[in-house]
């Protein structure tokens, strides 16, 4: 639950805010997925003291629209709404505790479906300490990009564990143990990633990184206004604790899988605007970005590279991350507004 100042500014949804000149014929929407750390209501017994037992993940979906001169949080919704069509899938995570043994899944349903969330496996609840913990760091009506953090000891196993990797599913099957990237993205991005083995070989020698990397452990994630893919190596003589690094790829996500900002500002310009802005996102007429920031989001104007005074201002969780940005613009911004407030008053898929 968020508290305090957190959603202070969401109370007032509906701003209302002077356009000049064409800019008042404008209509755009963003539907923007945020992930966000939350407290939990008591510790749980994790294994693993890297991990933090008072909160785990949420997600949060907000909806911004700017219709004429008016510019508003439209809606709101705790967990992922992923557009898909004309309609959206849900997604979200559920932790589960089974004695010592602490567990988060990752959930998808298409909307009005309860999701099928599995439990967890008696041996580990029986014989196990430890935590599985899963993070969305991408999501679309295709994919989701899943980070993993999994640490623990078994009973009679010689040694505990450690490992953090990363998979990209299929939307409808999050136990799906990841694809390869050549899968998802082309042959391009498979030669990308055999010249990053080649390349890490040639720097830091054969013994130091594991000798077939998997390119099934990458993901998509979001750096700084685009999307782009990084894989993840581990390295050879760290296995317990799985000691890796990450290395972005440089290859386009297609924009069936991801669109792109159709137009990038430089981020000293952003920073200019909004000291400590993590990100930001620019609408398909480029007359409008907006700015996210580690406790709120901010909308502004934008003509030519000039970034124009906020209109309003949006508290978010503290330190929240984009999963998700989904651009409409004309008469698809009250189509998709309608399709969202139905939702709204339908009860919740999940307790």
């Amino acid at each position: 639950m968020i508290r305090g100042r957190a959603w202070s500014l969401i109370a007032a949804l509906f701003v209302t805010i002077g356009f000049v000149g064409d800019a008042a014929s404008q209509s755009s929407g963003l539907l923007l997925g945020l992930r966000y750390q939350t407290e939990i209501d008591r510790p749980v017994p994790y294994y693993s003291g890297d991990a933090d037992s008072l909160s785990r993940d949420a997600y949060l979906t907000l909806y911004v629209t700017r219709q004429g001169r008016s510019v508003q949080v439209a809606e709101r919704f705790d967990g992922l709404l992923i557009p898909s069509g004309s309609d959206f899938i849900r997604a979200g995570s559920k932790r589960s505790v089974y004695n010592n043994w602490v567990e988060d899944f990752v959930w998808t349903s298409r909307h009005g479906a309860r999701p099928e969330i599995p439990g967890i496996q008696p041996y580990n609840g029986e014989n196990c300490e430890g935590h599985r913990s899963q993070r969305i760091r991408f999501a679309t009506a295709r994919y989701l990009s899943l980070e993993e953090r999994t640490a623990g000891y078994c009973a009679g196993a010689p040694h505990p564990w450690f490992f953090q990797t990363f998979a990209v599913v299929p939307i409808d099957s999050t136990a799906h143990t990841g694809l390869d990237i050549e899968h998802v993205l082309g042959d391009r991005a498979r030669r990308a990633f055999d010249n990053q083995v080649d390349r890490l070989s040639e720097i830091d020698g054969e013994d130091v990184f594991i000798s077939h990397p998997d390119p099934a452990n990458w993901a998509i994630i979001r750096d700084r206004g685009v999307w782009r893919a990084v894989v993840r190596f581990s390295l050879a003589d760290h296995i317990a604790v799985d000691a890796t690094e990450d290395v972005m790829l440089d290859v386009a996500i297609p924009t069936q899988i991801a669109p792109r900002n159709q137009r990038l500002i430089p981020w000293d310009s952003i920073r200019r605007v909004a000291p400590g802005a993590i990100d930001y996102f620019v609408a398909p007429g480029h007359d409008l970005v907006v700015i996210l920031r580690r406790e709120h989001l901010t909308v502004h104007p934008l003509e030519g590279s000039t970034i124009g005074r906020r209109l309003i201002e949006v508290a978010v969780p503290r330190g929240a991350q984009p999963v998700l940005a989904s651009w409409v613009t004309g008469a698809d911004v009250d189509t998709r507004r309608g399709r969202l407030a139905s939702i709204r008053r339908q009860p919740p898929v999940i307790n």
